[in-house]
Parts: structure tokens; sequence; C-alpha cells
């Protein structure tokens, strides 16, 4: 290598008028100066030292449970686990080190209340955006674990605007299950990291399950086969039916599982069937898929699940879009029976998150997703690109499932905001009512997109070389 010349003068990048140079000589003694100066040490205003949103182990980020509280007065009785919590979530904690906060009904939808040992306690806002697991803050991921009944949807949904938060509706073995699994991440799990399986159901081109697919499922399918690690499957047409996709399960034990169909709502006479078969995945010939079929032909044993279905998550008490239709309309007596059906857990995840092998983890819809909220209807641009950053380039890059989903949660953000900014424009001649509402109904749909698990999570990975 040349040795760099000494210079003999130096230029600045400065113009001080027409009389002044800009190069001038070096100086006579920087030589000497140069040698005995000391090595140049380190500031010391430093930034600090970034956090890292992805470990949830570290204290400014925190992991926590949020349990219902109690009609007892505050006291030192009421910090952490009670005796009437389920006996796994103490074995949790303990391995988590995380942080017990309870919920309310006298309180707002995303306000948690932490007791502490002394016997004082605090009421904390999301707003507040203190993460972690100190006094004064609310964990970054936090598991609800309590069924909707008891703890609100309305909760998760104000929760998860900046929070990643989960939620399991199990009790008893199958909370055993889930929470042994938890505890050992998975260890020997049969999920294939590098499968994928993806079912999408068309029943014909007018359908909006034919929107669904080209929307959600084909475009997943093509980023994992452009990408070149993975071997997805995607079984569609007439490989669509439910006795297929339960082969296929059990065939490539994928860790990532993707069906865009419709959800089974019906029959609207009879509420008990209707709850026992609300959401599962309806396939090409209309058969309902049967969580009990699924898991005597496979073992979720560390997947995730992705279900684009009406109510695949669940149901609510109520609906975001009883004022959208008639209430004598077809589709106005669906959304009311499946209101009807009250605060609930969809079944088919219930019997995967609670299996011997469970699944990782469940995402999918409390309300019906709307045509309009697919696709622009003016552009017919697709409007679901937050949901395959999510379970493409989150999930495969290590990003825990509640990290993840945070991209479909800045979409709803995003949305909420234009709309104010839409009303402004309406009043002003500059936008239309059909664009108001596009927007709430893709606001509603992104809001009601929950995750059923734990949201410090993350996909099965590749296990190292021997």
């Amino acid at each position: 290598m040349t040795p760099l010349p000494w210079p003999g003068t130096l230029q600045i990048n400065a113009w001080a008028g027409p009389a002044a140079q800009n190069t001038s000589a070096v100086a006579a003694d920087l030589r000497s100066r140069l040698l005995a100066a000391n090595t140049p040490h380190r500031s010391r205003l430093l930034a600090p030292v970034p956090v890292d949103p992805r470990n949830w182990r570290d204290p400014r980020v925190g992991w926590g449970l949020v349990l219902p509280d109690d009609a007892r007065p505050p006291g030192p009785g009421k910090a952490g686990l009670w005796p009437s919590d389920p006996e796994p979530l103490a074995v949790l904690l303990a391995a988590r080190g995380g942080t017990v906060l309870r919920w309310t009904p006298e309180g707002l939808p995303a306000t948690l209340r932490r007791y502490h040992e002394d016997g004082s306690w605090q009421d904390i806002s999301w707003q507040a955006q203190h993460y972690g697991n100190n006094a004064g803050q609310i964990p970054r991921y936090l598991l609800i674990v309590a069924p909707p009944s008891v703890i609100p949807w309305r909760v998760q949904y104000a929760l998860q605007f900046h929070h990643f938060t989960g939620r399991l509706d199990l009790a008893g073995v199958a909370l055993e299950n889930h929470v042994e699994a938890l505890l050992s991440d998975w260890r020997q799990s049969s999920a294939d990291p590098l499968a994928q399986l993806l079912w999408a159901v068309v029943h014909d081109a007018a359908d909006i399950t034919a929107l669904l697919r080209a929307s959600v499922t084909a475009p997943l399918a093509e980023k994992l086969l452009a990408d070149g690690d993975y071997t997805p499957d995607f079984l569609t047409d007439d490989r669509a039916t439910a006795a297929g996709l339960i082969a296929a399960l059990g065939q490539s034990t994928p860790a990532l599982v993707v069906t865009s169909s419709h959800g089974a709502t019906h029959p609207l006479g009879d509420l008990a069937v209707m709850r026992a078969q609300l959401g599962a995945p309806v396939d090409r010939g209309h058969a309902v898929l049967d969580p009990q079929a699924v898991l005597a032909g496979w073992s979720p044993d560390g997947a995730i699940w992705y279900a684009h279905a009406c109510c695949s998550a669940g149901a609510d008490g109520t609906t975001s879009f009883c004022s959208y239709v008639g209430p004598d309309t077809d589709v106005g007596q669906i959304l009311r029976r499946v209101a009807d059906c009250g605060a609930m857990t969809a079944p088919l995840p219930c019997a995967l998150l609670g299996a011997k092998r469970p699944l990782r983890g469940f995402i999918g819809h409390v309300e019906p997703t709307f045509d309009w909220t697919l696709r622009a209807p003016d552009s017919g641009q697709f409007m679901t690109m937050p949901l395959i950053e999510a379970l493409y380039v989150g999930l495969f890059s290590g990003q825990p499932m509640g990290m993840a989903l945070d991209a479909c949660r800045r979409a709803s953000a995003s949305l909420t905001g234009s709309y104010a900014h839409a009303v402004q424009e309406l009043a002003a001649g500059a936008a239309t009512q059909g664009a108001l509402l596009r927007m709430q109904l893709a606001a509603k749909d992104w809001d009601a997109l929950v995750l059923l698990g734990d949201p410090a999570v993350t996909i099965a990975q590749p296990r190292p070389m021997a």
C-alpha cells in the first residue's frame, strides 16, 4: 500500500468573498503535535443503548399477565397471583420473571391495575406508553388469560394498539399443556421450519373467497416461493377440501398454516350448533372443518395458524357492523345471530392451543371481513399488504408473534387518522362518503384481528447443524 503523502495545503468548502482564499498551507508544527497527541478518548456524552423490542426479557420491554380483578379492596394480599388463579400460571410467571396486572370492568378498556406488596396500587393506562416491568409501567408483551366473557375483546383491541397482546382462553389440562410447551419453547417440536401449508377455498369468481385468495393466500404463497428458502404447499380449487387439508397437515407438519375461506356461522336457527362450529373454515364443498378430525390426523406441535375467515377467532356479544346493513338483510341476520352467540373464543383455536402438543399461536378475526376492506373499490388495489408483511417479513425474520402483527396495528392507526382528515375533506367537497365507508370498515376489520397465544413466542426456527 502506497503511504499517504503529507499535504502541503488544505482546502475547505467555504467562500468568504473574492479577496479571500479557501486554501491554506498546513501549520508548520502540525506534524509534531500529531505525534505527541494522546489517543483520542471516548466522549462521556454517550447515547443510551437502544431498547430491542424483540427482547421481552429486558425489564425495559417486559412481559406480563393480564388477569381479572375482583371486588376485594386493595391490600397486600392482592399483589401477584392469587390462589384462585390457574395453577400453571405460577410456574410460567416464575420462569419469565413477569408482572401481574388486573383488569376490572369499572376501569377504561386499556387501563390496568397493578397491586404492590405493601398494599398500594396504581391504575396505569397504555396511553402513557411507559413500557417495562417496573412500577408505573405496563410490559410491552401482554398475555390475557381469561375468556372474552370475563375480559372483553374490546380490552384486547385497545391494548394491542401499543402493546404486543395475546390471549389464552384455556383451563384445566388444556392450559397445562400449553404452559408446558411454552416453558420448553416447544422443544423437539415436529413442526418443519421450512414448510408452510396454504389452503384457499374459492366457491366461484364472484364470491368473496376468490378475493380472499387473490389478496391474502396467493400473494403470501408467491412471497414464500420467490424467497427460495421455503417449500410452501398451496392447496386450492379441487384440493381445497377439509380432508385434503387434514392429510396435508399430517404429511408436511408445517410451521405455518394459512387458510382463507368462509367461516361457519350456521345454522342461524340453532345457537348451540352454531357456537360449536363457529368460525371454522368451510371447504369448497361447504363441509365445516372439524377440530377433532384435525387433531386425529395432525399434531399442531409448535405450528402457527392464520385463518382468514369470519369469526375464526370468536364472536362478541355485539357487532361493530350492525349499522352498515339493514337488520332484515341476509348479512344483518348473520351479524345479529353471531352476536347472539355471546362473547366467546372459537372452538378450533381452543382445541389446537390446548392439545397435548399444542399450537404456538392462532391469528384470526372476531368479526367478518368485508370485500371493501380487502380491495379499494376505486383503484382495485389490494389493502392486505400489512398482513403479508406480518406473516412473511415479521414472522420469518424472527419477530415474536405480537411484534410481527404490529404492521397491522399501524395500518389501523393510519386509517383512523385518515378518516378524521377525510371528514374535513368531505365537508369541503374533496372526499366522498364511499371513501369514509371504506376507511371505517377497514379500520374496524384491523381492530378485530387478534392473536390467541403468547405474543412473545416466535415461529419455529431451523435447528443448528450438528
